[in-house]
């Protein structure tokens, strides 16, 4: 779950970057 939660952050951050 911890890894699952840490996998989402990531590709938040990643969408977080292609938007800006």
């Amino acid at each position: 779950m911890e890894y699952n939660c840490i996998l989402f952050t990531s590709k938040e951050k990643i969408v977080l970057t292609v938007a800006s």
